[in-house]
């Protein structure tokens, strides 16, 4: 019980490092056709 827990906070921590990556990843882009503009 105890690692199931552990195992499902971990992915849920994984998948919130992906939608930071992917947001980060927007952001960076959206700068980089703004400073091109």
């Amino acid at each position: 019980m105890h690692f199931a827990r552990l195992y499902i906070n971990y992915i849920r921590i994984k998948d919130i490092n992906i939608m930071t990556m992917a947001v980060m990843d927007i952001i960076s882009g959206y700068f980089i056709y703004i400073t091109k503009k």
